[in-house]
């Protein structure tokens, strides 16, 4: 194994070139002085004299011996904000505006700008940026700088966009851009279309659909929430309750084809002498060609080869029915249908064509021919058709009265239906219907107040409407709580009173008392001293020494 000699380092030489200069220099002959270095001077090149920390806040070079611009701060010299006074106003050193923002500028620099503020860029708060006020429509966030999300619109974006094309509406003032969605119309597209249009905006008509009153609920009334009587569906036109009279298809545009007539066009024209069918009008069936007599005539209402069919309920009379088909020309009379009006029509319908619905009639039944509720209205509903919802009255035909409650300035008195108080009650009354009165003792809304006090200390039994007192016999609550509190003065001055009494008796007592026994004690030595005295001056008894 091989030792090898240690050899101690060699000893630091200084250069001339590289000279160890006091802190703050540097250079040849450490003659030149250190810039604003960050973190002093301890920073500073003593060769080069460059500060490898960066600058101090408010110099900038390499060397950092360049103060900055006016209107600039920090080790690179940024540039000031938007302070009020101009840019001299910013601190060299943290760039924090020394008297605040320009309006519409907010933080400590000063570099943000205000959101949309609803009282306007005033109205952000200096430091935070937040609007105080809240936001303009159509804009959101604490700083209102968010665009409202989709489908919303408004201050603060609370409320919904309308049924918009695209589901696109203005943030501002919600209006649709793009126009509505099938169905609905406005600038807002929030009216559904009428009874008579739908499509896009509503621009289309409906074809010769049949018009039925649809059934409603009672609580879609009370509500005010329901639409009524439409003939078509709002977005593709399809007639909801069939077609006219003469009409057929999805939209009921088309006539019906030759050779029939009537609704959903099932009937056949009449037959021409030759058994030819001939062509008629579409709706009412009247022949229109020259050769459209009847072969045979029957009479008395009847129809048929051998006139043995009797005619059905024709709107026209018997002399509407067909000899040969028995179909009636111009329709059936109200509450019957079918090609020869022998069908009455199916439950909860009535009127011609059998085209209207029944009214709320109670187990939904209701005259064929006018509509009228036979049996009566279920609750909440009264009329003939039972058609008009209860008012201040409930149950059925609205033969029972609201109870006590609070009035609105719309709307059923209470619900038509169960007689409950939507909004509360008056004065004085509680319980679901308010029929209920007051406890004994209390008054007032929902019977939360206390009768006042009557002038001999017990409650009184008070107006549960408005807590007066009968044959003025209570106190008011001041004279009540004054009267309480004079009692309480009385009774404490007259215990006082009797304990007064007690112990100047019992000291009276205990000094006659204490008298008594020194009088006793002062009495008998003058008895002994007579007793001895007496002794010695009477004469002594005979035989006595």
């Amino acid at each position: 194994m091989i030792l090898m000699d240690y050899q101690a380092p060699k000893s630091r030489k200084t250069s001339l070139h590289s000279p160890v200069c006091p802190p703050g220099k540097f250079g040849s002959g450490c003659l030149k002085t250190c810039g604003r270095c960050e973190g002093g001077v301890d920073n500073c090149d003593q060769q080069s004299g460059l500060c490898h920390a960066g600058c101090e806040f408010g110099w900038m070079g390499p060397h950092c011996l360049t103060p900055c611009m006016l209107g600039t701060w920090g080790d690179r010299c940024y540039g000031c904000g938007r302070c009020a006074g101009g840019d001299s106003q910013c601190n060299r050193t943290t760039g924090h505006c020394l008297k605040g923002c320009e309006t519409g500028w907010y933080g400590l620099r000063c570099k943000d700008e205000c959101g949309h503020c609803l009282d306007g860029p005033g109205a952000c708060h200096p430091l935070t940026g937040t609007c105080l006020g809240g936001c303009k429509p159509g804009w959101q966030g604490s700083s209102c700088h968010a665009l409202c999300l989709h489908k919303t619109w408004g201050p603060n974006c609370s409320k919904v966009c309308g049924q918009c094309l695209e589901d696109i509406c203005n943030s501002t003032d919600g209006h649709c851009a793009k126009g509505c969605n099938a169905g609905w119309r406005d600038m807002f597209c929030t009216t559904p279309c009428n009874g008579n249009s739908y499509g896009p905006n509503c621009s289309l008509t409906c074809g010769k659909c049949l018009r039925v009153k649809a059934k409603i609920k009672v609580r879609d009334v009370f509500n005010s929430n329901h639409n009524n009587g439409d003939a078509c569906n709002r977005e593709t036109g399809a007639c909801l309750y069939g077609c006219q009279p003469g009409y057929t298809g999805i939209n009921c545009e088309s006539p019906c084809e030759p050779g029939w007539f009537g609704l959903n066009c099932s009937q056949r024209c009449p037959q021409c002498p030759e058994g030819r069918s001939c062509t008629c009008d579409p709706v009412t069936g009247q022949c229109t060609g020259m050769s459209c007599k009847a072969p045979q005539t029957c009479a008395g209402g009847r129809f048929g080869p051998r006139c043995e069919d009797e005619c059905g309920h024709c709107r026209q009379g018997i002399e509407a029915c067909h000899p040969v088909t028995g179909g009636c020309l111009g329709g059936c009379q109200p509450g019957w249908q079918g090609a020869t009006c022998h069908e009455p029509c199916p439950h909860q319908h009535w009127g011609e064509n059998c085209s209207q619905t029944c009214g709320h009639c109670l187990e939904d039944f209701c005259n064929g021919s006018d509509g009228r509720c036979i049996k009566g209205c279920a609750a909440g509903w009264r009329g003939v058709r039972c058609e008009v919802i209860c008012s201040d009255t409930y149950d059925r035909n609205c033969a029972v009265p609201c109870g006590k409650c609070k009035k609105v300035s719309n709307g059923s008195l209470c619900d038509p239906e169960t007689g409950e108080c939507a909004h509360g009650c008056e004065a004085g009354y509680v319980g679901k219907r308010c029929q209920e009165t007051c406890e004994l003792g209390t008054y007032g809304q929902d019977c939360a107040q206390v009768c006042p006090r009557c002038q001999d200390g017990h409650v009184c039994a008070c107006s549960s409407t408005d807590g007066r007192c009968p044959n003025n016999g209570c106190l008011s609550a001041q004279a009540s709580a004054m009267t309480m509190g004079t009692g309480s003065v009385i009774a404490s001055s007259t215990i006082a009173a009797i304990l007064a009494l007690t112990v100047i008796a019992m000291a009276t007592w205990v000094y006659v008392l204490r008298r008594n026994l020194k009088s006793q004690q002062h009495i008998e030595p003058i008895t002994a001293s007579t007793r001895t005295s007496t002794a010695e001056s009477e004469p002594p008894q005979d035989g006595a020494p």
